[in-house]
């Protein structure tokens, strides 16, 4: 996203990008274009959902579970997902609404006329390569 606001139109005409890099620096594009920057959700997404683990292993005591469990809890906690909204993340916790209504600072508040969108349009998710086309575009790309 810095290299979109960087170089503008000289080297971008469109770019795939974590909706959360837009929400955070989307402030710093007007007057950069020409004409105003407009996010766009395509109809094949990718959906990039980065869950929580836990892993116990033999050498896992019951203190690290805890903390870990601990430590989970906290990022779930309200406190934490309305910042981590702040940053254009969307909320894990369903009693953080992604619309606030009293916080000026709410990306998808801010936004929503640049195309930052509340509900996401139903798209077709793109399903994720197997490890083997994956392995074949690593020794491509090293090439």
């Amino acid at each position: 996203m810095d290299d979109v606001l960087r170089y503008v139109s000289s080297k971008y005409d469109v770019v795939s990008i974590y909706e959360s890099l837009v929400a955070q620096q989307i402030k710093n594009a007007p007057g950069r274009f020409g004409t105003d920057l407009k996010v766009f959700y395509p109809r094949v997404n990718i959906w990039s959902d980065y869950p929580y683990s836990i892993l116990v292993g033999d050498n896992s005591t019951a203190e690290e579970k805890d903390g870990a469990l601990l430590f989970r809890n906290y990022l779930y906690s309200v406190p934490i997902q309305e910042q981590t909204l702040r940053a254009g993340f969307r909320p894990s916790n369903p009693d953080v609404p992604l619309l606030t209504n009293n916080d000026p600072d709410n990306p998808f508040n801010l936004y929503k006329n640049a195309g930052l969108e509340i509900n996401i349009p139903r798209t077709t998710i793109a399903d994720t390569p197997s490890g083997d086309i994956l392995n074949r575009l690593m020794t491509f790309l090293k090439r």
